[in-house]
């Protein structure tokens, strides 16, 4: 095209390191539209190189947040069948286990606390449960804070330890769920080890003689 070579994305990263296409094929293939995109770039091609095969699979597709990137990715290193972005009756769900038949939303607050949302996502989890699915929700929060329990909670969702502490009263061990720690000037204590007129370095204003 005009005076540049223009590749099919799965010739161009196919020579690439593994991680870097990995995540350019996340970003070129995200959400549900990155599914027919997929589909499309395959027809174009008699044959699509054996490397990019390899990295497509270990790559977390049509997802929507770093979030379900990061789930979505441990669970396959786990030997996990794993897919995004998979409608289940009339709704969509972040990660699905089929195998397992676990269904998985990973929640932000901007984009779940709106009220026609939040309606939507309780009719949405009954019509999965109904079907005989397995459904677990977290939040960003609960990703970026507590993957590892994430994780096992999704890979023993059929068969659920209760001992573990993760079910557990949820303020007890929740850092998103605690409140937020003291910042410096906010400690008791503080005048008497710094100067009453100094300013927090981040703008903050604290204690004033």
């Amino acid at each position: 095209m005009s005076t540049y070579r223009v590749l099919n994305p799965l010739v161009a990263l196919s020579t690439v390191d593994v991680e870097l296409a990995k995540k350019v094929f996340e970003h070129i293939y995200s959400s549900k539209k990155g599914r027919s995109r997929l589909e499309a770039h395959r027809a174009a091609l008699k044959q699509i190189p054996t490397r990019t095969q390899k990295i497509l699979s270990s790559a977390a597709l049509f997802t929507d947040s770093g979030a379900e990137i990061m789930v979505a990715r441990e669970l396959t290193t786990r030997g996990l069948n794993v897919e995004c972005n998979v409608r289940i009756g009339r709704y969509y769900w972040d990660i699905v286990l089929p195998d397992l038949k676990v269904a998985v939303e990973i929640n932000s607050f901007e984009y779940h606390s709106a009220g026609q949302e939040w309606i939507r996502d309780h009719w949405k989890n009954n019509e999965a449960v109904l079907t005989g699915w397995y459904t677990l929700r977290y939040t960003g929060h609960c990703v970026a804070h507590h993957l590892n329990y994430v994780i096992d909670q999704i890979t023993h969702a059929a068969e659920p330890d209760f001992d573990k502490r993760y079910y557990s009263w949820v303020g007890y061990w929740h850092k998103g769920a605690q409140p937020p720690p003291l910042k410096p000037w906010e400690q008791p204590g503080y005048e008497h080890w710094a100067p009453l007129s100094t300013t927090p370095p981040d703008g903050h204003e604290g204690p004033t003689a």
